[in-house]
Parts: structure tokens; C-alpha cells; sequence
């Protein structure tokens, strides 16, 4: 078993996601939204999750509407969400699905932030913090803020960390775990580069 709740997004092939699911990750996501990259078509989804036992599956839905998430659900068998909207997180919430409500990491240091988790909490089973355009270690001052609102509010953390500083990260801050990503393109069928998506989840699991 992982020390901590684990998110794999962005997955669009089978190896990642049978290699995530058997590194006991509990939360695997895919992209359903056809406007955003690496969508899976419900074809291909619906193969894949044959393949996937004991996990839950999460549609990544950007910041699509209630309505649009409405039309998805008849076409992908989900357990939950992950999504931008907080108008889709409370539709989403209301009709029994697990929600991840993603978030820019880049406005944990801003006053509303706190307000706004407040806000959102009754809707979000968890929040993610996402950073696309760094990965860079988390400097003090984010640090301690993320210490502060992870106390009070699920927070996953989805950046700021690499399989050298993971355990020690979640060690020094109470957050609800981390966001990780699949996807690239396999080899061949059965065939992929791992590496980046192994590495973390190799530290997670030998931290036990």
C-alpha cells in the first residue's frame, strides 16, 4: 500500500494505468473533455476500464458545465470529477460523485484562496493545487501556507515535488496526497517509458 492517497491524471493508455493501479493508487483520471489535451475517446475509456479493478475512475473535465458534464456521464461510467468549475462541482456533488476541484497553485499565497475553499468545501472531496508552468521546489513561505490550509481543507498536491523530495514533503506538510500524471504515448502495446510516473510512486510505496 502507498503512505498516501494518490491521483494519477492525464492517463490515455492501458500501461499507465494498470501499472498505477497496481502500485495501489486509488484515484486514476482521465480526460473526457474533447476540447482538452490528451482527451480519451469513450471508446478507448471504456476498453481501458474493463482492464482497471479496486480503483476509482475520475473524469477530467476542465471547466466544462453542468450540462456538458451531464451529456458526458451518458457516454463514460465515471466515480467522479475533476474540474476548474465550481458551478460543475456542486452539480457534480449533488448527483453522488466524487469531486476533485482543481485550483492554481500559483494563488495559495493570495487572501481569497482560503475564503474560497471555505466556500467550495461542502462540494469537493478534495481540492487540487496544480502548477503547470513549475515544478520547482516549494519555497518557505508556500510551505507554510500550504501547512495552514492543509490543516483545515483536503488539499492535494499536484507540484513542488519529484520522487527525491516527495516523502519528506509529505512528512513536513498534512496534506490529503498527491496529483501525479500518465499519459505519453506507449511504445507498443504493453510497451512504456515509466520512469517519472515510477519513480514517485517507488518512493511512496518503500516509505511504508
Amino acid at each position: 500500500m502507498l503512505r498516501t492517497m494518490v491521483f494519477v491524471g492525464s492517463l490515455t493508455n492501458l500501461t499507465d494505468a494498470r501499472y498505477a493501479a497496481g502500485m495501489g493508487v486509488e484515484y486514476l483520471g482521465f480526460v473526457v473533455n474533447a476540447a482538452l489535451p490528451q482527451f480519451v475517446e469513450p471508446t478507448l475509456y471504456k476498453n481501458m476500464a474493463e482492464w482497471l479493478a479496486g480503483v476509482k475512475l475520475i473524469g477530467q473535465v476542465g471547466a466544462a458545465t453542468p450540462d456538458e458534464v451531464n451529456a458526458l456521464l451518458s457516454q463514460y461510467a465515471l466515480h467522479g470529477i475533476a474540474t476548474t468549475n465550481p458551478e460543475t462541482a456542486a452539480y457534480a456533488s449533488e448527483h453522488g460523485l466524487e469531486v476533485f476541484l482543481t485550483i492554481k497553485g500559483t494563488e495559495i499565497l493570495q487572501p481569497a484562496t482560503a475564503a474560497f475553499l471555505a466556500q467550495q468545501q461542502p462540494n469537493a472531496a478534495y481540492f487540487i493545487l496544480e502548477n503547470e508552468e513549475d515544478n520547482s521546489p516549494l519555497n518557505d513561505q508556500e510551505k507554510e501556507q500550504l501547512r495552514l490550509l492543509a490543516t483545515a481543507y483536503p488539499l492535494v498536491l499536484g507540484y513542488g515535488f519529484d520522487a527525491q523530495n516527495v516523502c519528506s514533503l509529505l512528512d513536513a506538510l498534512p496534506l490529503s496526497g498527491i496529483a501525479l500524471r500518465g499519459g505519453g504515448e506507449e511504445i507498443r502495446p504493453g510497451f512504456k517509458d515509466l520512469s517519472d510516473l515510477a519513480d514517485v510512486l517507488e518512493q511512496l510505496e518503500a516509505a511504508d
